[in-house]
């Protein structure tokens, strides 16, 4: 069998073993008109399945971005496969965004193949990553640190993104290039040393094939088997959440008896922008640091007696719909999910009810407007059953609320004063008594 044939067979081969591809489907390939990109279209062309490519030129080697692009567009001229191609403004958008050339470019190109995908109704992005890229990626993400999911490397199925190349090494992309006697073009950019990527594929996979000659393989090998490692960790790491993490609560103490706890505590936080050193002070909380605050940029993490408390920062608090309350017999929808029953009645035939949802004040006794607002610092009321006056946030503690409660708690106010801390204390100094005549009643009947 001649060589062509026996790369074409391996990459099927691949292809059938992963379910990466159909016929009868259309499919958008990433050409950029190196080896690699060259090769996948060449195969996966000679194996009868319908491609249309898609060249990113991203502007940012002047001439050799040009000559790769009039290259391509030869290429596909001659192999009768429709091209599409897009130029981006890449130094901008990298700067525009905060990011670093190399991202910026893969955000790019991703955006558009996946705009592409839906407007040509295709199944899948194909891209020509190989075995040595896989070995690169591991290497990478070992010495930037990671867990297994970074040992794993690159898949060759990731959403809508398929790799058939990934079992070849770039010799024998190059071999299969030569035998058909198709040219390509090279990135001067990849020989350059100032990008890490570039450092571990010239000087340190080198350095290791002088002690493993067939290391690139070995790491290839090594991600494949860390990918089955990973499924039987996720699957354990979910049953642990599961035990752990209930509502926006992650109980610390059920966590401890967890096995790998800190990994458990990873796997939770880490999908929320927090890092590995603020997961560790997070494990490592003293138990006095009721209270204390984390932060990653989209989460706020809040440490409460035993429990790890979630809240998004982009969660803002419902707005009140209404502030006043008419003293006259209604319903009144203070939020969504707020909504208070007015009632009146004569104090000779009223009933006390014993029940934090009820309010029942003296109506004799209310001078100004009833009016419902969030708790706010500072605020002080005179607790019905109590001596004295209490800070509003002093009592919530004492009722075990949290700092997120407290921040959504509601209050009745009558002028100054507070008169309900509401669902929780009424104030002293508005309550009936032997002199009421008349009685106002206010239910909480949506909470």
């Amino acid at each position: 069998m001649k060589r062509k044939g026996i790369f074409e067979q391996r990459v099927a081969q691949t292809i059938d073993q992963h379910q990466l591809l159909l016929y009868g489907k259309r499919y958008l390939v990433g050409l950029s008109g190196g080896a690699d990109s060259i090769a996948l279209v060449c195969c996966l062309k000679a194996l009868g399945y319908q491609l249309e490519a898609v060249h990113c030129n991203f502007e940012l080697r002047g001439t050799e971005s040009d000559r790769d692009e009039i290259f391509v567009r030869d290429f596909c001229k001659k192999q009768n496969i429709l091209l599409h191609v897009r130029h981006f403004q890449t130094r901008t958008y990298a700067s525009n965004h905060h990011v670093s050339i190399e991202m910026a470019a893969r955000d790019l190109r991703y955006q558009w193949f996946r705009a592409l995908l839906t407007e040509r109704n295709a199944s899948a992005i194909v891209v020509a990553h190989h075995r040595d890229d896989n070995a690169e990626t591991v290497l990478l993400n070992l010495i930037r640190g990671t867990g297994i999911r970074g040992l794993c490397g690159m898949r060759y199925k990731n959403d809508d993104v398929v790799r058939p190349l990934l079992d070849l090494s770039r010799g024998e992309i190059e071999s299969y290039l030569a035998e058909l006697g198709q040219g390509y073009v090279t990135d001067s950019t990849n020989w350059e040393r100032d990008a890490t990527r570039n450092k571990i594929r010239l000087d340190v996979l080198p350095l290791l094939q002088q002690i493993n000659p067939v290391v690139k393989q070995t790491l290839h090998e090594l991600a494949q088997r860390m990918s089955d490692t990973e499924v039987l960790y996720r699957r354990a790491v979910e049953e642990a959440v599961a035990r752990v993490f209930h509502g926006d609560k992650l109980s610390l103490r059920a966590l401890r008896e967890e096995s790998g706890a800190e990994t458990v505590l990873y796997e939770i936080l880490a999908p929320k922008g927090f890092n590995a050193a603020q997961v560790r002070s997070v494990y490592e909380l003293d138990p006095d640091a009721t209270g204390k605050i984390f932060e990653s940029q989209e989460w706020v993490l809040l440490y409460d007696r035993d429990y790890l408390i979630f809240r998004q920062k982009n969660q803002i608090l419902t707005p009140i719909s209404v502030e006043e309350l008419p003293v006259k017999p209604g319903l009144v929808t203070i939020t969504d999910d707020l909504v208070l029953q007015i009632g009146l009645f004569r104090a000779d035939s009223y009933v006390i009810q014993k029940d934090k949802s009820y309010l029942c004040l003296d109506a004799d006794k209310i001078k100004e407007p009833l009016r419902v607002r969030r708790c706010e610092q500072g605020d002080r009321f005179c607790p019905y059953g109590m001596k004295g006056s209490k800070l509003v946030s002093d009592f919530l503690t004492d009722c075990k609320k949290n700092r997120f409660q407290k921040e959504n708690q509601f209050v009745l106010t009558c002028g100054d004063s507070i008169v309900w801390v509401i669902g929780e204390r009424s104030d002293r100094r508005f309550a009936i008594d032997n002199q009421t005549q008349r009685v106002v009643e206010i239910k909480i009947v949506g909470f």
